[in-house]
């Protein structure tokens, strides 16, 4: 038989840590010193204790602890991986897939419990990496939603409450990393992050647009930007380091940066294409019914695994924007507004949200006169006669055409 060469040795694995992690720990350092207060989430101690999260991931235990016992932590936003089933096997069962419950809660509060071999294979690969990204960055804890939110209660530490407290969940997050690429940027043993060619001549304003114009772009285009659940948590953040097909890139309350063409220093912070709907949302002391039309019309599109949980996915911003708005919220429209908000028309084709559940009844748990009871985009010229109190240009032009007369006193 012939004989075959033995295969080269395999080279020692670098302890250099990847680019990614290097350019990130340095956005970080750059934007706690640069931006202050409006990037720089509270420690866990220095808030109040209706805003620590329940549970958070140990990445260096590895199990769950309670989230008084850091003092700052990170928080992931994803979209649950596609089945890898073929269509002519759709009839098999999903994969099992890692949850919270009641009943396993003691068992996650166990060191290693979570890289117990059978354990990891549970895991998908978008969560394990965003474990290996944290301790990488020399942090420690981890929010992740399906591991730290228990999934079969509604009580403390439950779905319900811990829902209803998305936003300062992701506010409080010291960084959040959405990962927006494809399933498979974040398997082991795929090689993702190259070095970027880095442009060296000054920028105009106009290229900086076009570059942060060009990610964001990037990322509409991506799955997680289809999904329900994450549309808040983008604005709910006041960080983020964003992974989408062509890399990575940074994105705050006041810059975006990418390694490559967009850098801290280049005094373009603030321009008009960032608008952030974050910073808008923390400093509004007033009820701005513009900034609700800018939040709620681009959301009501995106799609649910559960259609009924349309009005929960959005329910972090309701809440933040409800500390402005006298009177809250009745299901997604405003008390304060409410005639001018019944007026609210789809853009495009609207179709009705039919709840999903096991016992196969066809019904509707959201009611049709809302937006909420229906998965279509809202036609911000709609509710534009809502605008008419507010003394902008901008805001008195889009409700000049319209006129509403009260019929009833609410």
């Amino acid at each position: 038989m012939p004989s075959h060469s033995p295969p080269p040795p395999r080279s020692p694995p670098s302890s250099e840590p990847p680019n990614f992690i290097k350019q990130t720990a340095a956005w970080l350092l750059a934007c706690n010193t640069l931006h202050g207060p409006s990037c720089v989430p509270l420690p866990i101690p220095s808030t109040s204790p209706s805003s620590i999260p329940r549970w958070l991931i140990d990445t260096h235990t590895h199990c769950i602890v309670p989230g008084v016992s850091a003092h700052r932590y990170l928080a992931l936003s994803y979209v649950w991986p596609e089945s890898r089933a073929s269509s002519s096997d759709s009839s098999a069962p999903p994969p099992r897939t890692l949850l919270l419950s009641s009943t396993s809660t003691s068992t996650f509060q166990v060191p290693g419990f979570l890289v117990k071999e059978e354990v990891l294979e549970s895991i998908p690969a978008v969560i394990r990496h965003a474990m290996a990204f944290t301790r990488g960055l020399g942090e420690r804890y981890l929010w992740v939603d399906r591991l730290c939110i228990v999934q079969d209660e509604g009580g403390d530490g439950g779905t319900v409450s811990q829902v209803g407290m998305m936003d300062r969940i992701y506010n409080g997050a010291w960084l959040t990393v959405i990962a927006a690429g494809g399933d498979a940027m974040y398997e082991e043993a795929v090689t993702i992050y190259g070095t970027r060619k880095v442009r060296r001549q000054k920028m105009s304003e106009e290229d900086v647009v076009s570059v942060m114009r060009a990610r964001y772009v990037m990322l509409g285009r991506s799955r997680w930007a289809t999904r329900g659940w994450t549309y808040q948590e983008q604005i709910l953040c006041k960080r983020a380091v964003v992974f989408i097909e062509s890399g990575f890139f940074w994105d705050c309350h006041c810059c975006v940066w990418d390694g490559a063409d967009l850098h801290p220093g280049q005094g373009f912070e603030g321009i008009a294409l960032r608008a952030d709907m974050g910073q808008r949302l923390d400093t509004r002391s007033w009820p701005d019914f513009s900034l609700y039309l800018d939040l709620v019309c681009p959301y009501n599109g995106r799609e649910f695994s559960y259609p009924q949980d349309a009005m929960l996915g959005i329910s972090g911003v309701l809440n933040a924007l409800g500390r402005s708005f006298p009177g809250g919220f009745v299901h997604g429209l405003p008390r304060l507004f409410l005639d001018h908000a019944l007026l609210w028309q789809p853009f495009g084709t609207a179709e009705r949200r039919v709840d999903r559940n096991e016992e196969g009844v066809v019904r509707s748990s959201l009611p049709s006169w809302s937006w909420c009871g229906w998965q279509c985009y809202v036609d911000p010229w709609s509710l534009c006669s809502g605008l008419s109190y507010i003394n902008e240009e901008t805001c008195r032009r889009r409700g000049g055409s319209w006129r509403t007369r009260n019929l009833v006193e609410w």
